[in-house]
């Protein structure tokens, strides 16, 4: 697997969201963290402000809104916590925040307007996936030296109540710019089986299928939302049913449609977590989206789309090239 693509830039540290609400007139609505994150109809329009009431968050505590399809993390840290921010920073990649993205405004070392409110995008800038918010400190599974912040549970990220990404997650030499082409040797992947590669920063699931897997597609096409892929993001010399260029090789870029999180692959039929009509497919266990294994979303779920399909093209029969289109390869 490649990691080439990985944008150096965005692998250090959760964005800071505090242009989210402000001056500027809002529409919209903030919702705080329930179980299901389906967007709204007036949240979908993109970059939309969106005003947030924030006056029942308690001292210590966050609510998440939403913004442009992103959660956003807002917390209302007490002194304490802020106290804790100065203490930490030899164990920082970037304290003073000199190569992160946020408001410039808001380039100071509690990265926030107010000192007491934090506004972060919340998604991990390793691979796309949603933080978990622990504000405890010290607690047995996180060590006794932490004192508060955000664990990414997939690959172990770990940040303070800045968004400031701890220094052992700071980006490889080999990262390179944003959208650079990933080679990709498929070689390796047995029947049924995924690998991950990455590119631009995101997750790249790769699937080689089976003849099975291909049949049970047009099986379970009443049970999706979008079964011919009209409304969702893929090439268009992939077919609109298998969302490939070869039936038996599938690429989807891993972030669920709803929030940003990466879905779990789960090619077994039936499971008991699944239920009897499972045949394969991918399982977002933040809030519960299901897709099948070209990636598409069934019916009544919280991601809104199909998984997208990245612009990819074959230079061999085992080297995948992703990032550079077969029509303008």
């Amino acid at each position: 697997m490649s990691n080439d693509g990985v944008n150096a830039g965005r692998r250090r540290f959760l964005v800071a969201a505090t242009s989210v609400v402000g001056a500027a007139g809002a529409v919209g609505a903030a919702v705080p963290f329930v179980g299901s994150w389906f967007p709204s109809a007036k949240a979908k329009a993109a970059g939309a402000p969106v005003k947030v009431n924030i006056s029942k968050i308690e001292p210590g505590q966050q609510m998440i809104a939403e913004w442009r399809g992103q959660p956003v993390f807002i917390v209302r840290r007490t002194e304490e916590i802020l106290g804790n921010l100065k203490k930490i920073e030899g164990q920082l990649s970037d304290p003073k925040s000199e190569f992160s993205d946020q408001p410039a405004y808001a380039k100071n070392e509690a990265r926030s307007i107010k000192p007491e409110i934090l506004l972060l995008v919340g998604l991990c800038t390793h691979l796309g996936c949603s933080p978990t918010f622990r504000p405890e400190v010290a607690p047995v599974d996180l060590g006794k030296d932490w004192v508060g912040g955000y664990f990414c549970p997939c690959h172990g990220s770990h940040y303070d109540l800045a968004g400031r990404v701890y220094k052992s997650w700071f980006p490889s030499a080999k990262a390179k710019a944003a959208g650079a082409p990933v080679k990709v040797n498929v070689s390796k992947i047995e029947p049924g089986q995924q690998m991950i590669a990455e590119w631009r920063g995101q997750p790249v699931f790769i699937v080689r299928r089976t003849q099975e897997i291909l049949g049970n597609l047009t099986k379970i096409e009443g049970d999706l939302s979008d079964p011919d892929s009209k409304a969702s993001v893929q090439p268009t010399y992939v077919d609109p049913k298998t969302r490939s260029i070869k039936p038996e090789v599938l690429l989807l870029i891993g972030i669920c449609t709803h929030l940003g999180c990466s879905p779990t692959f789960r090619p077994e039929v039936a499971p008991a977590d699944l239920g009897p009509k499972w045949v394969g497919g991918y399982f977002c266990p933040c809030h519960g989206s299901h897709y099948d294994l070209a990636g598409r979303v069934f019916k009544s779920q919280p991601a809104p789309l199909n998984l997208p399909v990245p612009p990819h093209s074959y230079e061999s029969d085992d080297i995948i090239v992703v990032g550079v289109d077969t029509e303008n390869a």
